[in-house]
């Protein structure tokens, strides 16, 4: 039961975050998205907040939302450089990355007491 509560957790905050992350493009950087955009920024942190929830990874809860964060949100700061974003929205967009990651783990974590289930002694 704690596991599909964490994985559900994870992943609504993953959901979240995409609509922080949309938000913040449009207020501080008066960006606009395509749909095709928008899907991207929205599936790239939704995949960060799921694959918290599934992730079988035994590190501290710190380190496990920064590693996660950085491995799945990687794409997303490439994509941007691609599509000509420019360097400052590509870093803004690698940092926060790791900064949802471990927001997420967190939030998750501690606030609803969800934390990354521990291997069982044989």
């Amino acid at each position: 039961m704690a596991y599909r509560k964490r994985i559900l957790i994870a992943t609504i905050l993953g959901l979240i975050a995409g609509l922080i992350c949309v938000t913040g493009g449009k207020l501080m950087f008066s960006m606009t998205f395509t749909p095709l955009a928008l899907l991207f920024v929205m599936t790239s942190r939704l995949m960060i907040g799921l694959v918290i929830g599934i992730s079988a990874l035994r590190l501290p809860w710190l380190q496990h939302g920064a590693f996660i964060g950085l491995i799945i949100g990687f794409p997303f700061p490439v994509y941007d450089l691609i599509t000509g974003q420019g360097p400052l929205i590509s870093f803004a967009a690698f940092v926060m990355s790791i900064v949802f990651g471990i927001s997420i783990e967190f939030v998750t974590t501690f606030v609803f007491n969800a934390p990354l289930m521990q291997r069982r002694a044989n």
